[in-house]
């Protein structure tokens, strides 16, 4: 589903930048009314993390490729993205707008988005702002740049129909309705998860809310069809040295004996995890994670916790990074020596 695919290219991107860019709160208002789900990636308070100052410490990192084409295009990734966020109505397949916070860096795009060989790429005007077209793996792309009230930053549209990125545009300019502000504590979020807030210290916000809604969503496994809503925060609370790492995860099913079904199989899920770790010494200190996961329900609402120092799961890192960087040293010394050519000529082999 195109909107899939538009989500897909979000999260790639958002992964890319977890341990570089900066990014910003969830702003509600550049998000649709009647959008039924929503996902958002605080970048810079990934980056404050414990967790996100020692992976971007780190030398290499698989996302460098992605990284390389975004500072062909003149962004730097270190400076000038900063904030995603994803929305759509899951009404449709043509569904789903991406808004990418930048600097005034994003200007460079009319320049260096041509040079990059891309399908059918097309420059037009589009309510006084250049919109830029053009297909991708069999899928059209629109996107579109436009200024926002601080002098130095650019909001990036995209969106897969002309249509779409026309109404994320309207939206933006507030022309058409979007979210209204939430209130309330976010510890305690409300019934509605388009209605809750992230925490002070989220990293990554999800909600969602008629799920049965989604257009092949009866295709999914049965637990999966039998969701309603769903509301995902993951980041760190606490200060100095008493920080933790939290994911909260709220499910709504269908009905309480669903809810109660899917804990069941969430329990087992954790328990077999356990057992799989027990004959791996290196693996040892990661058991500490599974034992800080709390799941229970609470009516027809399935609720997954966990907390965890935030120190200690970078000590788990280290170890898992050290016992990966081992088994690498044993692979290749485990190869054999090339032959050479007619080594064995005339010898006699011991048989």
């Amino acid at each position: 589903m195109r909107y899939s695919r538009l989500v897909s290219a979000s999260s790639g991107l958002a992964v890319s930048l977890a341990g570089l860019a900066f990014g910003g709160p969830l702003d509600r208002t550049v998000v649709d009314r009647d959008a039924n789900w929503l996902a958002h990636i605080d970048v810079e308070a990934a980056v404050r993390s414990t967790v996100g100052v020692f992976m971007s410490g780190q030398k290499h990192h698989p996302q460098d490729e992605g990284l390389d084409k975004l500072r062909q295009l003149g962004i730097d990734p270190r400076k000038d993205i900063r904030g995603i966020t994803v929305y759509g109505s899951m009404n449709a397949e043509e569904d789903g707008v991406a808004v990418v916070t930048t600097t005034g860096a994003a200007d460079n795009l009319k320049e260096t988005l041509p040079t990059i060989g891309l399908d059918d790429f097309q420059v037009t005007q589009l309510e006084g702002h250049s919109m830029f077209s053009w297909s991708m793996d069999g899928t059209a792309w629109y996107a579109a740049i436009v200024p926002r009230t601080n002098p130095d930053e650019r909001a990036v549209v995209f969106a897969v129909t002309r249509e779409r990125l026309e109404h994320g545009l309207e939206v933006l300019a507030g022309r058409q309705p979007s979210l209204p502000q939430a209130k309330g504590d976010p510890a305690d979020p409300p019934a509605d998860p388009m209605s809750a807030l992230p925490r002070e210290g989220s990293c990554i916000f999800v909600a969602a809310h008629n799920l049965q809604d989604l257009p092949d969503f009866k295709k999914r496994a049965q637990a999966a069809k039998e969701a309603r809503a769903v509301l995902l925060d993951i980041g760190e609370l606490g200060h100095g040295e008493e920080k933790h790492v939290y994911a909260d995860l709220l499910l709504t099913m269908s009905s309480s004996e669903v809810a109660v079904q899917v804990q069941q199989v969430a329990q087992g899920l954790v328990a077999m995890a356990n057992l799989a770790i027990q004959d791996k010494p290196e693996l040892a200190r990661a058991k500490g994670l599974l034992s800080g996961v709390s799941i229970s329900t609470d009516n027809m609402v399935l609720k997954v916790s966990s907390r965890h120092d935030s120190a200690e799961v970078v000590n788990i890192l280290k170890q898992l990074e050290a016992a990966d960087s081992d088994d690498d040293e044993e692979g290749e010394q485990d190869e054999p020596a090339p032959k050479k050519p007619g080594g064995n000529k005339g010898k006699s082999t011991g048989v």
